[in-house]
């Protein structure tokens, strides 16, 4: 039979509920975690148990203490556990009590408790960061005595120069006292910064989870380790939503009726993560295009502090996927382009405006090409590319053309709709690329004309596009 534990844990005292199926009889207690033997109390139970109590800190050591005996323990979430409550009278039997009723009814509101070797990194990232913070209050103080007596280096006072500068300063009374302590401090937790992030490489050369996620742009030790072991395993969210969610980058809703609201973020979850993560954010916009098309566009509706929480949101969703899928960045951006054409073939065959176009993914190696004379070829676009005119009369708005040139291979990839058979004739004059229509486009459409020039391709509205020596 089963034995089911309620505890409601504090720092000096613990009270216990429990019940054992076999005869159905309640039992109350209150241990002094001082005093009695709490370990000899939890080992006269059979194996396992279940233990329920409610998420807090400072309960390390029990959780531990559980485990050794081979209980099961539930941590349950403490604002979901007291709405459950059906008094308004509390204290700590009732709160036991409450424990125990809710695991002998199935409904005890537990949460996920990291593995042990989850804790080690997150303790790790956390004490990193309080040293830094240190750091960086004691780096405030010194900027402090140096404006004071009107030296003015900012950044720069860290220097070796800006150092010595500091040094020379004739500091009398607690500046000085103040300007010596601090530079020791300062000289070591820079030795102490350095010995946790060494340590937290080993653990990441060891990960090929952490290697994978590292390969994105902007993404480092701390906020790759971070991502990797607050969502492990990444198994028990089923969408990304749920991802952002969990960061507390998910904006909070008050809607009611045909009303819908949207506020700030809820900054729920690790505050930790949702801090590295807008800090990812700033570098990876330097390397990755879309995200900084995604934030500038967004910034000008906004402004840049919603802008850059943006980025952050999106730069968590692509780390959860890439860990889900077990991909790399490079393979991320592979099928992304991919979902991405086979939306646009999807949506222009569903519309009607492309006759034939939803066949393009099983032509894809279809020959275009033919060789000339005078080292000129011609190339004639597919039939699924072609549509009747039509169909171009009656939404002049369609994309006419979408450019891919490759110089090298001679191959131009039209993408849109041909009136006719219109072929284009594709030559390099000079070392230069030389597009010349055979034909004039419908007269209808906002691509009036092409016209020949030296290195560009000119348009009847005046709209010039420069080409590379790739041709690009």
């Amino acid at each position: 039979m089963t034995v089911y534990i309620g505890v409601d844990l504090h720092v000096r005292t613990q009270t216990v509920c429990w019940v054992d199926t076999a005869d159905g009889e309640q039992h109350e207690i209150t241990l002094d975690h001082q005093r009695n033997d709490v370990r000899a109390f939890y080992a006269q139970f059979a194996a396992p148990a279940v233990v329920g109590v409610e998420a807090s800190g400072y309960s390390l050591w029990f959780h531990r203490l559980l485990e050794e005996l081979g209980h099961h323990l539930l941590v349950g979430d403490a604002l979901a556990i007291r709405q459950c409550a059906r008094r308004r009278q509390k204290n700590d039997r009732r709160d036991a009590r409450l424990l125990l009723d809710l695991l002998l009814h199935q409904e005890f509101p537990a949460i996920h408790i990291p593995a042990p070797a989850s804790r080690e990194v997150l303790a790790l990232l956390r004490y990193r960061h309080r040293l830094v913070r240190i750091r960086t209050m004691l780096r405030n103080g010194l900027q402090a005595v140096a404006l004071s007596h009107r030296l003015r280096l900012g950044p720069k006072l860290f220097t070796a120069g800006g150092l010595q500068q500091f040094a020379a300063l004739p500091l009398t009374g607690a500046f000085a006292v103040q300007r010596q302590h601090s530079l020791a401090l300062l000289a070591s937790l820079a030795e102490q910064v350095l010995a946790v992030e060494a340590q937290l490489e080993n653990r990441a050369q060891q990960d090929p989870r952490v290697l994978r996620l590292r390969t994105h742009p902007g993404v480092g030790l701390l906020t790759s380790l971070a991502v990797v072991h607050t969502l492990e395993p990444v198994s028990r969210f089923d969408r990304a939503r749920r991802v952002a969610a969990y960061c507390g980058l998910d904006p909070k809703e008050r809607s009611s009726g045909d009303t819908q609201r949207w506020g700030h973020i809820s900054k729920q979850g690790n505050r930790l993560l949702r801090f590295l993560l807008i800090e990812a954010a700033h570098t990876a916009l330097r390397g990755d295009d879309d995200l900084c098309r995604f934030f500038f566009h967004l910034q000008a509706r906004k402004n840049a502090s919603i802008a850059i929480v943006a980025v952050a949101r999106k730069l968590v969703l692509r780390l959860y996927r890439m860990l889900r899928d077990e991909i790399d960045y490079t393979q991320f951006r592979r099928r992304g382009r991919d979902a991405r054409r086979a939306r646009e073939d999807t949506s222009q065959a569903a519309s009607g405006r492309f006759p034939g176009l939803a066949d393009r993914c099983t032509e894809q190696d279809e020959s275009r090409t033919r060789a000339m004379p005078n080292d000129r070829v011609q190339l004639r676009p597919p039939r699924r590319y072609l549509a009747a005119s039509g169909d171009l009369c009656s939404n002049p708005q369609n994309p006419l053309l979408e450019k891919a040139f490759d110089i090298r291979a001679c191959v131009i990839d039209v993408l849109g709709a041909l009136s006719g058979e219109t072929s284009l004739e594709f030559a390099t004059v000079g070392g230069s690329p030389l597009l010349t229509p055979v034909e004039r486009w419908p007269t209808h459409s906002s691509f009036d004309r092409w016209r020949a020039g030296d290195d560009r391709l000119c348009l009847q509205g005046g709209e010039r596009l420069d080409l590379d020596a790739s041709g690009q």
